[in-house]
């Protein structure tokens, strides 16, 4: 397949091994060797594009970027010279930057016919937008990789005074061939010189994801780091940025919107990467990594070479372990572990992540936990004491017995909330499973996901109409009996919604329109007995019928 150049071509698509437009005539070779093959973006001042180099024998895929000059009438002279300078800007800046595996190498730019052309490898793989939309949340491993990975990228692009100014998810693609990040479009890049870096200039890059000193026409290295802490906690939530910053208190609430809970330390690295302030934002790339790493051992420290010694010649663990002590000449002693203190510590780093308050203490065989929060910040109790119960057990701490947790707001002396349990109970009391099982749907944090979900609308509509046929046309046994079988139907169908292979769309779409056709019946049919039962029964069971079955 063979892509036309031309704009104005109102049928593109050509045979592979044609040399002129079957449509318009234009060449199909680009400077007699670059062969588009399909169109990969559009955008205000250009196109994208896939395609081969027939100049080399295995013919490689690459990437085209042509840009428009100006050809619509409703863009400015001012902003098509701008684009046009970026566009150039993009092709200086891969070339200054040289050889990266995990940054496009620039194959060629040139002007073709009054219009300007950029070459680069092609990569194969989806950007992190796309991965979000086909996979949902990313897990803390995956963001940990991510910027494992990522972060040695900035710091080169840094180091040559570079300043990429538009990461974001669409800008970071994970290779299928090496399984690494790549970042791309280097389109609003800059030099970052002393004398740039006192001047204000355009403002460029998506504002979503844009550090505040950018917005104002001052970047700097570290707006980059702004950039991509912002791109790993959108990442992290699956919610749109803006949503993630409450504007009245002026401060980042995406903790709230976690999917699953994270380690502490990754927070707060976070939390640094988008600090407003520049003075208190990571100072670079490479001070973000070691803050990731803080409590791993040095790969290039003494004591780390010998025990990669000791484990490749196997020496045994007694004698391993005494000459680790001596390993570093500045070898000092380990002082001995509390674990009281640890245990307290972790409940502190529990609270924190709720941006909450709290005192611990250990009183024979009870540890008593007041946990302080601010009137306006929601909290959902028994979630946290959950994660508590599992930290005492990873701790291994026998000694308690029992936890008894109270809940207030701060400045109140009566408490809130109060939660009393036996922890050596093996297993936890059907009351308590309930109680976790439930105390989701008591956050706000959970009834504003569900506003922002158009299938949660849909569910409304749904049992709405379930409950008007139900109680209204064909009424098993009594309206009550109805309402109940109503919510039978949607109980079970979130129970199978898990299901892979659960065709919940064909469930919206066939039994609204069922529900509708016999809303509009003039009937009033009232099923007694133990056929209503068993219409209630059916009206229930529903939903298991869209569970598709798949040949083994």
């Amino acid at each position: 397949m063979s892509y036309c150049f031309n704009l104005a071509c109102s049928k593109p698509h050509n045979p592979e091994s044609a040399q002129f437009c079957q449509s318009c005539g234009s060449k199909l070779l680009l400077g007699d060797r670059y062969r588009a093959i399909e169109a990969l973006g559009v955008g205000g001042f250009g196109r994208t594009l896939k395609a081969t180099d027939e100049h080399i024998p295995s013919k490689p895929l690459c990437v085209i970027k042509q840009f428009f000059y100006g050809e619509t009438s409703s863009q400015s002279s001012r902003h098509t010279q701008k684009a046009s300078e970026l566009f150039r800007q993009e092709a200086l800046r891969l070339d200054e930057l040289g050889q990266h595996p995990q940054i496009p190498n620039l194959l060629a730019y040139f002007t073709y016919e009054n219009r300007q052309y950029l070459i680069q490898e092609f990569i194969d793989g989806q950007n992190l937008a796309q991965e979000l939309d086909t996979n949902g949340a990313f897990s803390e491993k995956q963001v940990r990789e991510l910027l494992i990975d990522l972060l040695p990228v900035l710091q080169f692009v840094c180091d040559h005074q570079v300043i990429h100014r538009d990461i974001k998810p669409d800008n970071i693609i994970r290779s299928q061939q090496s399984g690494k990040y790549i970042l791309v479009d280097f389109g609003a890049a800059k030099v970052a010189s002393q004398t740039s870096l006192q001047k204000t200039g355009t403002v460029i890059g998506s504002a979503a994801y844009t550090a505040p000193e950018q917005l104002l026409g001052k970047a700097t290295p570290v707006s980059d780091i702004y950039s991509l802490g912002v791109t790993c906690v959108h990442l992290l939530t699956q919610i749109p940025p803006f949503d993630l910053f409450d504007s009245t208190e002026g401060k980042w609430v995406w903790r709230h919107y976690l999917r699953t809970p994270i380690s502490s330390q990754l927070a707060r690295v976070l939390d640094k990467m988008l600090e407003p302030a520049i003075k208190n934002r990571f100072p670079s790339a490479t001070s973000v990594l070691n803050s990731l790493n803080a409590n791993s051992l040095p790969p290039n420290s003494s004591a780390a070479g010998f025990l990669s010694l000791a484990l490749q010649q196997k020496i045994p663990p007694k004698t391993m372990a005494s000459a680790l002590v001596t390993a570093s000449p500045n070898a000092v002693e380990v002082s001995p572990r509390n674990p009281e203190l640890e245990l307290k510590e972790s409940i502190q780093e529990i609270l924190k992540k709720y941006w909450l308050t709290g005192n611990v203490n250990l009183i024979k065989n009870q540890l008593s936990i007041v946990i302080n929060r601010e009137e306006s910040t929601p909290v959902n109790y028994p979630f946290i004491v959950k994660e508590i119960t599992e930290k005492v057990k990873e701790l291994a701490f026998k000694r308690i017995e029992t936890m008894k947790v109270s809940g207030k707001i701060q400045g109140k002396q009566k408490p809130e909330w109060t939660y009393c349990c036996d922890l050596k109970s093996a297993q936890p009391t059907v009351s308590d499973l309930v109680l976790l099982k439930l105390a989701q749907y008591t956050t706000q944090k959970f009834w504003l996901a569900q506003l922002k979900n158009p299938k949660f609308w849909l569910d409304c509509l749904l049992l709405s109409l379930m409950g008007f046929v139900l109680t209204m046309r064909i009424v098993p046994i009594h309206p009550i009996v109805a309402i109940l079988a109503s919510v039978g139907f949607m109980g079970v169908k979130t129970v199978v919604k898990g299901d892979r292979n659960f065709q919940e769309d064909l469930l919206y779409k066939q039994v609204i329109a069922f529900t509708f056709f016999l809303g509009f019946l003039n009937i009033n049919l009232l099923v007694r007995g133990t056929f209503g039962l068993l219409i209630a029964a059916i009206v229930m069971a529903v939903p298991l019928l869209y569970i598709k079955t798949t040949p083994s």
